[in-house]
């Protein structure tokens, strides 16, 4: 299941459900990938959905403006290729986040972003 290389939804009256206003996906061997169009201090990330493309997918990595980056999710074996949820629930506090991917893994990242 491949994810389109950079699509931006906006959900309407969304807050209400507590989930962020809009979504942006990040295709494999990116990095990194400011989310939203410029990305500021005080985006919110709500949740990372990762997609594992094959059996041994890449990692995911996040970083929050010029904050070292940290690995959400290392390459690795994994034991089905469902995706999953990452809860992040975290407000930027130095620029946009911004994320990074590697060979045979794809990332949904919902939130507020700028």
């Amino acid at each position: 299941m491949a994810v389109p290389p950079r699509t931006r939804i906006f959900l309407r009256n969304s807050t209400n459900l507590g989930i962020g206003t809009d979504y942006e996906t990040v295709a494999e061997n990116v990095g990194p990938q400011t989310l939203g169009p410029k990305g500021a201090v005080g985006d919110i990330l709500r949740r990372l959905i990762i997609i594992p493309e094959d059996g041994t997918p890449g990692a995911v990595i996040l970083q929050d403006g010029g904050d070292p980056a940290f690995t959400i999710f290392g390459s690795g074996s994994v034991g089905e290729l469902s995706p999953f949820v990452v809860d992040m629930n975290m407000r930027s506090r130095v620029g946009g986040w911004a994320v990074s991917t590697t060979a045979d893994v794809t990332v949904i990242a919902v939130g507020t972003f700028t």
